[in-house]
């Protein structure tokens, strides 16, 4: 791989300035940028520390080991994966009241909206479906989502709407937890940050503590997930919730 960096490229990559926004458009090299800029920060982490970097594909997350491999950073100071992925291992491992959950599947999903709504032709079930989940992204409740979560959680179920909501609830309930991930991820990289949503922003929120820097990378003008509930807006408000963002294109 190459690791010529252009101008603009380059001033993100070195840019040490505290949270950072890079704006960046089809083929501006995001990846190529993120990976770069990650390699250079890992020189500020202690033994005990990481560099968390967040995707919203497993292919993604993929893509991203695969380049700091070749650019030699010691996988033990980075962890890379989905939102979801994240979450479920921060679930399994700090929370007691969900120790023993397991991930509905999708055809533990479809058989739990059978039973709640046995009257429902399939497209309405999978409208229903999305609806609750968006409300579950908003952190708002219906009859439908408490039917649902009633159904879920009699089956001892989480869904991957769940893996953010009790995570982001754990951070909430306990700020030891909170505390100790904030100590453990002084970095974090937000890869396309046009496409997060409700949930997804509040998590960031939690784990960015006044000692974290935030390093996020998008372009609005690409965001392509809104009808999963992904906001744009949360892009154009980075400065706001990250005190001394910088902004660069």
């Amino acid at each position: 791989m190459s690791s010529i960096l252009n101008p603009s490229q380059q001033q993100a990559v070195e840019y040490d300035g505290g949270h950072l926004l890079i704006v960046a458009g089809p083929g501006t090299g995001k990846t190529h940028t993120l990976t770069h800029r990650i390699a250079s920060q890992i020189s500020r982490l202690n033994d005990n520390q990481k560099i968390l970097a967040v995707t919203f594909t497993h292919h993604a997350a993929g893509e991203m080991k695969e380049r700091l491999e070749k650019l030699a950073v010691p996988p033990k100071h980075i962890v890379i994966g989905t939102f979801h992925a994240f979450c479920l291992d921060i679930l399994r491992v700090h929370s007691q009241a969900l120790k023993d959950f397991r991930i509905a599947s999708e055809d533990d999903i479809e058989a739990i909206l059978k039973s709640c709504w046995p009257e429902l032709k399939v497209k309405d079930r999978k409208e229903t479906l999305r609806l609750i989940g968006r409300k579950k992204s908003l952190r708002e409740t219906s009859p439908e989502v408490e039917t649902y979560q009633h159904a879920l959680r009699a089956k001892n179920m989480l869904d991957y709407d769940d893996l953010l909501l009790e995570t982001v609830r754990l951070l909430e309930e306990h700020s030891d937890i909170r505390e100790k991930l904030q100590q453990t991820y002084p970095l974090i990289f937000v890869d396309e940050y046009q496409d997060i949503n409700p949930i997804q922003h509040q998590l960031l929120l939690k784990l960015v503590g006044e000692k974290s820097v935030i390093t996020a990378i998008g372009d609005p003008d690409q965001s392509i997930y809104g009808f999963r509930g992904s906001d744009v807006s949360f892009f154009h408000r980075f400065r706001e919730d990250f005190s001394g963002a910088k902004v660069l294109t």
